[in-house]
């Protein structure tokens, strides 16, 4: 059995060494795939120098920044096709401490046979979880719901356009991901969750029959289309703080602005524009077709 470890990089070689680095010293037969998504800065090479002689790390630097979902699959791509069975995709700026991950991942899919499973994700700011995101408005099921959702994103990027007062953004906004509940209780086998998208498995299962993760979006939401696609073409997603992950949250997105309107105008652009891709897919809702060529 062999399990892929996918890290797209960024700019940032410190917060990718330090991903790549705690890898290592999980306990299983593993492969990590560092996707450079064109960092331009040095960093892609300075990593190439540290691992090149490491077998199991394989380096791979993209020539224009093909935002998450894109740069990931070309690592999910090159894991599926050096015969990787499970394939974790995890942030640059995530921490796995947990030696037995690899066993706590391949168990969970022996007694649940998830096609995606999402481990416990905890903040290194904070110590809050952030896995299962439970934002009620990001559970889209319905075209009403989609449709709420880019309007939703739609008055909030033309209110940092218009120079209009940024209502919305608190220093805490992150503490709602969890509703306030304790999460590491949990059990997603009677429950429905909608997945953090810093750290993710593909099983058997999943990697049997599709190539990649869904690719509309640059960044943001593709947690809410991992659920919706779930749901519309019937594969098990899965919840459950047996594995635990940890993770510096905002790290890769501050790398690309780091003014704040610059960083609000980024951030929230990226987000209406995959609000529209959301709205689309579930458009397409009916159309098995449409949504399985998303995946392959």
């Amino acid at each position: 059995m062999k399990f892929g470890f996918v890290v797209l990089h960024y700019k940032k070689d410190d917060d990718t060494s330090e991903c790549v680095d705690s890898i290592e010293k999980i306990a299983g037969n593993k492969f990590i795939y560092i996707v450079d998504n064109y960092s331009n800065n040095g960093s892609y090479e300075r990593i190439l120098e540290k691992y090149k002689y490491k077998d199991n790390i394989i380096c791979i630097h993209l020539e224009k920044n093909l935002g998450f979902a894109k740069g990931n699959n070309v690592g999910i791509r090159k894991a599926k096709k050096d015969g990787c069975n499970f394939i974790c995709v995890l942030n640059n700026d995530t921490v796995i401490k947990q030696k037995d991950f690899i066993e706590q991942c391949t168990q969970m899919w022996q007694r649940t046979q998830y096609a995606v499973y999402g481990p416990r994700i905890i903040s290194l700011i904070d110590g809050l979880d952030q896995n299962p995101f439970l934002v009620p408005r990001h559970y889209v099921k319905s075209v009403s719901d989609a449709t709420k959702l880019y309007m939703l994103g739609a008055i909030k990027y033309f209110s940092i356009l218009l120079h209009l007062p940024v209502w919305w953004e608190k220093d805490d906004d992150h503490k709602t991901f969890n509703g306030g509940k304790e999460l590491v209780t949990l059990d997603s086998q009677n429950e429905d969750f909608l997945l953090c998208g810093a750290c993710f498995v593909l099983s058997p299962i999943y990697l049997e029959k599709y190539d990649q993760i869904c690719n509309l979006t640059f960044m943001y939401e593709e947690e809410t289309i991992i659920y919706m696609l779930s749901r519309l073409l019937n594969y098990k997603v899965v919840y459950s703080p047996d594995a635990v992950v940890y993770h510096k949250e905002k790290s890769a997105t501050n790398a690309v602005n780091t003014s704040d309107r610059q960083r609000l105008l980024f951030g929230y652009g990226e987000d209406f524009k995959s609000r529209g891709k959301v709205l689309k897919i579930m458009l397409h809702k009916n159309n098995k077709g449409y949504l399985e060529n998303l995946l392959i």
